[in-house]
């Protein structure tokens, strides 16, 4: 058997993000450029997704930026100044977690509603497998979710008292 050697991908340019707003971008992997300016903010950006033509950035303070091409950013207005620490996406949905157990989706990347965690707890890490995103956080906390809205909890182990960083399927 023989296995191929790339996979094609669905977008043309790779996107970067990083603290302090920078956000660099390549077209081959192999040669980046970028600069804290591009984002538009100075904030530390924590999670980007791509979905339906447009990546997405989100970060400290609530930022969420957009972009159709990965060079040119714009501001969508999350309405909250909570920080935000994940973003993926679910189907076409995009999904971001945060501090205090925040919680937005958008079908869009633009417009952003809220949705009820059911927990106070910061959210840290985010992931999706077989039409399920997980996210994980402070003190054990474990929420599944199949559209994005409606969240329930996962039982953690009694033993263990963690704060959830990252998770993956």
């Amino acid at each position: 058997m023989t296995l191929p050697t790339s996979t094609p991908r669905v977008w043309t340019r790779y996107v970067a993000i990083g603290d302090g707003g920078y956000i660099m971008s390549s077209l081959d992997g192999d040669t980046w450029s970028g600069n804290t300016t591009a984002s538009g903010t100075g904030q530390n950006l924590r999670g980007i997704a791509y979905a339906n033509g447009r990546w997405v950035v989100v970060g400290a303070g609530g930022v969420i930026r957009t972009s159709t091409n990965g060079t040119t950013w714009t501001t969508a207005v999350s309405g909250i100044t909570t920080g935000l620490n994940a973003l993926t996406t679910l189907g076409s949905t995009f999904i971001a977690i945060g501090d205090s157990g925040v919680i937005l989706t958008s079908a869009d990347g633009l417009s952003w509603t809220p949705a009820p965690s059911g927990t106070t707890q910061s959210l840290r890490g985010l992931c999706v497998d077989r039409g399920t995103a997980y996210t994980v956080g402070a003190s054990r906390t474990i929420l599944a979710s199949t559209d994005g809205q409606t969240w329930t909890t996962r039982t953690a182990p009694a033993l263990n008292n963690s704060n959830y960083r990252g998770i993956t399927a």
